[in-house]
């Protein structure tokens, strides 16, 4: 699949004065237009960025890292010991002087090898949480604060960095404190990523499980066989578990509850699609159809089916090539500069949540389709209540028993489908998905094929069930809305932030040039 769709096809930089587009910028080949990516500082190949481009730059934008160039001014306050609040607010190149001059360097193993890094804590408060704990991140040009990390920031880090936060010496206190967030204190980062492992390949197994045949073979052909993917949609799930298990490689510090909740996510649309596409065929009894499980015939199942697969194929290819740009930093061939990395994965996360949300609606598409089947037997129920006569209901002697009529294939088939003995072992789809047991009873004399007669009671007991099978359904529908409408919200929310940080870088450029 050709993601995202408008984005310009490479172009031949064959010719004088025409240069190739950048990713992005909506423009083939322009005589006299340069190619602005060269002209920016680590992006593209060095070797054709202007050498006094890049010295007017450094003398404009100076870069200083903690192992090069220091700046030469110092803030108020700057000692071995300053303000906590106020070394918050001192420029990063500042914070980044203070530790080359007031922190410490250490070499520690954190189990696969050495890693040496330079730290320092700001307070000599008993309780670590009280004192300000920084690392130095490992290319020497950022300051990480520990007390501010998020689960999110640190999943961010490069792997380098994630080893040495680590080994800092409050990473137990302050970092590690929190709930399943390993390594564990006296757990070293190869068992962490084992214990974060196994719930993947957990779920991994349960997918290879449900699938005949050799595995390994099957995904080597899912990934190498465009034609056979839809049929073997199980491999979908299982390549993006090896996804997981290769972002973990690239990790030492896990978060267990997040990374469940990613787990939960794609079984959750396994399961989905397994009961989807594990539907039993119908059959038939007579006249009498079996094994219903929707009114008017299995074609919506199998339309359900193959939109699904279709969904989980886009988000397997979203997920393969976002981790793939953001390990390469390269699209179609291309280098992409920060602005075009920005607009390649916010296009995939875009895309991801209108697949997901796509899938949603389908379910509630098979959920409203059912409801339909649910309505069309409690009509039939009614019709059958109605044929009571109310002055016999309180006299034992003359009490009636009534069977329902199904003179047309509709009815035919709607009775089938609560016919405790025609339905068979049918289970809807959307039914398992909300733990909803089919209401059913004896509606069709075996073997032949007219209503069996019942007391009004058996009719009223139908009737409540089938009312409260409804309700469910219909509860259930107004929770996968909310989800659609939030996934909904979540896709505009991430474009508008994107916009609006290449607004400013714009702005920011703009500003440069005049």
């Amino acid at each position: 699949m050709a993601l995202p769709p408008t984005l310009p096809p490479p172009v031949s930089t064959s010719g004088a004065g025409y240069n190739e587009a950048t990713l992005g910028d909506g423009r083939a080949q322009v005589l006299g237009v340069v190619n602005p990516q060269t002209l920016l500082r680590g992006t593209g190949d060095p070797t054709v960025i202007d050498p006094k481009r890049a010295a007017d730059a450094e003398a404009l934008f100076p870069t200083f890292d903690a192992d090069g160039k220091l700046i030469g001014s110092r803030p108020s306050g700057y000692g071995a010991a300053p303000d906590k609040a106020a070394f918050m607010l001192w420029h990063s190149a500042h914070q980044m002087a203070w530790l080359k001059e007031h922190g410490s360097a250490t070499t520690a193993n954190d189990g696969a090898g050495d890693v040496s890094f330079r730290h320092g804590s700001i307070g000599t408060n008993a309780d670590a949480l009280s004192n300000l704990h920084v690392l130095l991140t490992q290319d020497s040009k950022r300051i990480v604060v520990l007390n501010h990390l998020q689960a999110s920031d640190i999943a961010k880090l490069p792997l380098d960095d994630q080893r040495a936060l680590v080994l800092h010496p409050a990473y137990q206190e302050v970092v590690a404190a929190r709930p399943n967030l390993r390594p564990e204190p006296g757990e070293t980062v190869a068992e962490a990523r084992t214990a974060a492992k196994s719930l993947v390949e957990a779920a991994r197994k349960s997918v290879t499980d449900s699938v005949t045949g050799d595995n390994a073979a099957l995904l080597a052909e899912f990934k190498s066989d465009p034609g056979k993917r839809a049929q073997l949609w199980q491999q979908a799930f299982v390549a993006q578990y090896d996804l997981m298990l290769e972002a973990l490689d690239a990790m030492a510090v896990f978060d267990l509850d997040q990374l469940s909740l990613d787990i939960g996510s794609l079984s959750e649309r396994f399961i989905r699609l397994d009961r989807v596409a594990s539907v039993a065929a119908e059959g038939t009894r007579g006249t009498m159809p079996t094994n219903v499980n929707a009114v008017e015939g299995p074609g919506a199942l199998q339309t359900g089916r193959d939109a699904l697969v279709r969904i989980e194929l886009q988000l397997y290819d979203l997920a393969r090539l976002s981790r793939e740009v953001a390990q390469t930093q390269m699209f179609e061939g291309r280098k992409l500069d920060t602005p075009g990395m920005t607009f390649v994965l916010q296009t995939f996360a875009n895309y991801r949540n209108e697949a997901l949300a796509e899938a949603k609606t389908e379910e509630l598409n098979q959920r409203n389709l059912l409801l339909q089947d649910y309505t069309r037997m409690q009509k039939i129920v009614n019709a059958t209540l109605a044929k009571f006569d109310a002055s016999k209901l309180s006299d034992p002697n003359s009490r009636e028993q009534k069977a329902v009529d199904f003179p047309t294939t509709e009815m035919q088939r709607t009775v089938a489908m609560f016919d405790e003995k025609l339905s068979g072992s049918a289970v809807h789809p959307m039914e398992a998905a909300v733990g909803l047991d089919r209401p059913t009873s004896q509606l069709v004399t075996d073997p032949g094929n007219t209503g069996v007669a019942h007391f009004k009671e058996e009719f009223d007991r139908l009737a409540i069930a089938l009312s409260e099978g409804a309700r469910q359904l219909g509860q259930d529908n107004q929770i996968l809305m909310g989800d659609i409408a939030q996934l909904n919200r979540i896709k505009n929310r991430h474009y508008d932030m994107a916009t609006n940080m290449l607004n400013k870088m714009t702005t920011i450029l703009r500003s440069i040039i005049n």
